[in-house]
């Protein structure tokens, strides 16, 4: 079992199910290469690594949504023998549900969709033209998000070797044309933060109109970085022991924002439904050559 488009994390020859993620824009498997601390032992985790990042950054990156889902369902073929859940953080999101549309309609769906960070595919600004910007713009557009090191932005030399995946992605989002469908036949679960620039609470309630099935949104204070670190916390107890998951993880009072929508509901609180809301992370290139972010391919 070996193909370049994914990083096994922590493979398992016992394992009985499998956690393939997507990382953000400009991202590759080292977004989640933590993620192996504290996962269930039955748990295969694997990441996406799409060209032009990490051992494949000599590879012509890719600039359009079908192509991307396309390829990565074939590379997928051989890791969809055990049951699957697809977890998506920031624009990765968007591309998680893409493929786990394609895969349903190829009957190999996953058994679980998480998304973190994102608005829904309905909701998303696909008119932002963040990839078109010129390298400084670009720069300030990262650097206002709060989510990439200043270490980073701030060299020409690392901002040179990071760029190019980043604008890429974000331009695989921005030329994709979101068409009404179906909704999927799986749960959806979406993580979100309070104080997070790049989507808002209304957005990511909006993921609910995209299953049939069961849909659940947890809500935390902080930025995107929070906002992943809870879904960590969260998706390595996949698949539960027991209904769904155990009670929320945030412990200390958060208060509601004055005029918010939370004055009702503490915003922890898990959002379930029966049927019927992206950004760039902190990767950090230090060479030439991007390193692998798993010793096993």
């Amino acid at each position: 079992m070996s193909t370049p488009w994914i990083a096994r994390l922590r493979p398992s020859g016992t394992a009985t199910t499998r956690l393939i993620c997507l990382p953000h824009a400009g991202g590759g498997g080292a977004t989640f290469r933590s993620w192996s601390t504290g996962l269930s032992d039955g748990v295969d985790l694997c990441a996406v690594r799409l060209p032009g990042r990490e051992s494949r950054l000599r590879e012509p990156l890719l600039t359009r949504m079908g192509d991307v889902v396309g390829e990565l369902a074939g590379a997928l073929t051989e890791y969809l023998d055990l049951p699957y859940a697809l977890f998506g953080y920031c624009s990765g999101a968007l591309t998680a549900y893409e493929l786990a549309r394609l895969l349903e309609q190829a009957g190999r769906p996953p058994a679980h969709l998480f998304v973190c960070a994102c608005p829904s595919p309905a909701a998303v600004e696909r008119d932002s033209g963040v990839h078109k910007m010129s390298g400084p713009e670009l720069a300030d557009h990262l650097r206002a998000l709060g989510i990439i090191p200043t270490t980073i932005i701030d060299d020409p030399g690392l901002f040179a070797l990071f760029e190019p995946s980043v604008r890429a992605d974000y331009e695989i989002f921005e030329t994709d044309v979101h068409r009404p469908a179906a909704p999927l036949n799986l749960p959806i679960t979406v993580f979100g933060a309070d104080d997070d620039p790049s989507t808002t609470v209304p957005t990511m309630m909006r993921w609910r109109e995209e299953t049939s099935g069961e849909f659940t949104m947890r809500l935390f204070p902080g930025t995107t970085r929070s906002s992943n670190r809870t879904a960590r916390r969260s998706c390595v107890r996949w698949p539960p022991n027991s209904r769904r998951w155990a009670p929320a993880e945030v412990g200390a009072a958060y208060p509601a924002r004055p005029g918010g929508a939370w004055q009702t509901r503490p915003p922890w609180t898990r959002t379930r439904c029966g049927r019927s809301p992206p950004c760039s992370g902190n990767a950090t290139p230090s060479t030439r050559r991007s390193p692998d972010t798993s010793d096993a391919r």
